[in-house]
């Protein structure tokens, strides 16, 4: 790298960078949580990641298993996360490491793009889990459903991602 090209770096590029880091690591945390609680026999807890809600049967096995698919309309989501976030990370990182004018600013929109759609799909996975979601307990049994961190983590990178994007074209505009 010569020392001129130095001085082309972007800065607030890294910020999109990271949001997209986010959005990939999210997916493989836990996007729902089971626990259970029998007085004598004791308790059980369940994690599922992204990739287990896309992949992984709840119950049984084959043709008469159920899995997230028959839960959810958006089991899909953690893998348009994992995809989205890896293309905005690449999306990211070529015009933050090489900062040449019109492709910084159509790459930049693009990951954009996908960290809003990402974003909007996380939501509606959420909103369509969390009617699921409960904490109960009756006579020392109990049992709780709750969303794990994975979604959330994945949420705050598209979050990120867009206020990176955002930041950086207004920078570029002015």
């Amino acid at each position: 790298m010569h020392m001129t090209e130095v001085k082309k770096f972007n800065a607030l590029g890294i910020i999109g960078i990271i949001g997209a880091l986010l959005m990939i690591v999210g997916v493989f945390l836990n996007w729902l949580e089971f626990s259970i609680t029998i007085p004598i026999l004791g308790s059980e807890s369940w994690s599922y990641s992204g990739m287990d809600i896309f992949s992984t049967d709840i119950i049984g096995e084959g043709e008469n298993s159920i899995n997230f698919s028959d839960i959810t309309d958006y089991y899909y989501v953690p893998v348009i996360a994992l995809v989205c976030g890896i293309l905005s990370l690449i999306l990211t990182i070529v015009p933050t490491v090489f900062n040449k004018g019109k492709i910084g600013k159509i790459l930049g929109a693009l990951a954009l793009i996908l960290a809003v759609v990402t974003l909007v799909l996380a939501f509606l996975y959420y909103g369509d889990v969390s009617g699921y979601s409960f904490n109960e307990s009756v006579f020392g049994f109990s049992a709780s459903l709750s969303i794990g961190a994975g979604l959330w983590v994945v949420i705050a990178g598209s979050i990120i991602t867009v206020l990176g994007g955002i930041l950086d074209i207004a920078k570029k505009s002015a």
